[in-house]
């Protein structure tokens, strides 16, 4: 990792890191990209922030199911999203998977105790999650890491990694390291933020919440 726009931040109180954890009653609902998301979120065309493309809140959504139903194993009827107008064809067959090997066309805004949860493809290159991802206020976020670590910045990281191939960012320990597995990352100069990892191992998984 080389220096980054973004910065990692002091943990904004105990209350941040255990009594907001996902619950069992969380209503989650599926995209057709693979991410799981949890309350209302709003999407964007990421060169076009005032029309939104999808808004959902999970609460009041009839394709939601609570996440106890889904770890016993219920079914989710994934929501489409439209597909960003500004990437090829080539590379929205990417985005099935849940990451591609572009950086995010399209942004995603969370309110408040909204979280949004992905799957790392394998492949020895980098991964960029499908959406750069703002608060509806302020401009930090909260980074969760499963079975592989993974680094998260802002645009302007995403871009230094992109054009250079070394990674920029905020280094996010991953939580069978031993490491602290939750990070507070706020934004620099690019102010939207998203994450990214090389060669992630299979299964591994990512969480952006805002919290």
């Amino acid at each position: 990792m080389v220096s980054a726009s973004a910065v990692e931040i002091p943990k904004l109180g105990a209350d941040k890191t255990g009594a907001e954890k996902p619950k069992p009653t969380d209503t989650i609902i599926e995209l057709s990209n693979g991410i799981r998301v949890h309350g209302e979120i709003t999407i964007y065309d990421m060169v076009n922030p005032d029309k939104p493309v999808l808004s959902i809140n999970t609460d009041h959504n009839s394709k939601a199911k609570i996440l106890e139903e889904i770890e016993e194993g219920a079914e989710l009827d994934p929501i489409q999203v439209p597909d960003s107008k500004f990437i090829s064809q080539f590379d929205i067959l990417s985005l099935k998977t849940g990451d591609r090997k572009i950086p995010p066309t399209q942004l995603m805004m969370l309110g408040s105790g909204a979280y949004a949860r992905g799957h790392w493809s394998t492949g020895n290159y980098w991964h960029y999650a499908p959406y750069g991802y703002a608060p509806i206020s302020g401009k930090a976020l909260h980074f969760w890491a499963w079975s592989d670590s993974f680094l998260a910045g802002d645009s302007e990281d995403w871009r230094n990694t992109y054009n250079t191939g070394v990674g920029h960012g905020v280094y996010v320990h991953s939580i069978y390291e031993g490491s602290y597995p939750d990070i507070w990352v706020q934004a620099g100069a690019g102010q939207v933020l998203s994450c990214w990892s090389w060669g992630p191992k299979s299964g591994s998984t990512y969480e952006i919440s805002n919290y």
